[in-house]
C-alpha cells in the first residue's frame, strides 16, 4: 500500500508521511517498501522514499524536514542530546529545532517540561528555535533557519552568502541527514 501511495499520489508531502509513520512505528522498513517499488513512477517513488525518516515522530516533523530539505539545510532527525533526550531536529550542530504541535504541548506540565529542556540545551551551549504548526503549514520554516544561523554567523563574525544562506562547501547542495549513533 505504501510503494502505491509514494508512486502514484501527485504530493509528495502526504505519502512521505505516511510512510514516515509506518517506519516509526516499526511496521515496515525502507528496504521493504523498496523493493516493492516497480512499474511507473517507481523512480520518482524511490527519491521520495529516501527522504523517509523512522525518527520522524509526527507529520509536522515531516513536513519541517522536507521544508529544510528544499532549502539546501543540511540537518539531523532525532538526534539525541545526553541530559536533555531525543530533539525534533538538529541543525549545523548546534541549532535544535522543536515543532509544536498544539495538541502535544496544551498543558502546563508539558510547557514547563519544554522550558525546562530549552535551559539545559542552553547551558550545553545549543540555540533553540520552536516552531508552531503554523509556521510548518505555512512554509516558514527554511526561511526563518535561513535567517536564524545568518544572524549566529554575523554576531560570530562568520561569512554567510548574500541569500543568507552558510557560507559552507556543500557538494551535494541539499539537506542531509546523519545517522544518529546509538
Amino acid at each position: 500500500m505504501l510503494a502505491r501511495y509514494l508512486r502514484c499520489d501527485p504530493s509528495r508531502e502526504a505519502p512521505l508521511m505516511a510512510c514516515d509513520a509506518a517506519l516509526h512505528q516499526g511496521h515496515t522498513n525502507i528496504e521493504t517498501i523498496a523493493a516493492l517499488l516497480r512499474g511507473p513512477g517507481s523512480r520518482q517513488a524511490l527519491r521520495r522514499l529516501a527522504l523517509a525518516s523512522p525518527r520522524a515522530r509526527s507529520p509536522l516533523e515531516t513536513l519541517a524536514r522536507l521544508q529544510l530539505y528544499d532549502a539546501g539545510i543540511p540537518f539531523e532527525d532525532g538526534v539525541v542530546i545526553p541530559h536533555v533526550g531525543e530533539v525534533d531536529l538538529l541543525v549545523d550542530g548546534r541549532l535544535v529545532m522543536e515543532l509544536d504541535g498544539y495538541t502535544y504541548h496544551e498543558d502546563d506540565f508539558q510547557f514547563a517540561k519544554d522550558r525546562t529542556r530549552d535551559r539545559e540545551l542552553v547551558r550545553q551551549g545549543y540555540r533553540v528555535a520552536r516552531f508552531t504548526r503554523k509556521d510548518v503549514h505555512l512554509g516558514k520554516v527554511g526561511a526563518e533557519v535561513r535567517s536564524l544561523l545568518a544572524a549566529r554567523d554575523d554576531l560570530l563574525g562568520r561569512p554567510h552568502t548574500a541569500d543568507g544562506s552558510m557560507a559552507v562547501k556543500n557538494d551535494d547542495k541539499r539537506g542531509s541527514r546523519r545517522p544518529r549513533r546509538s
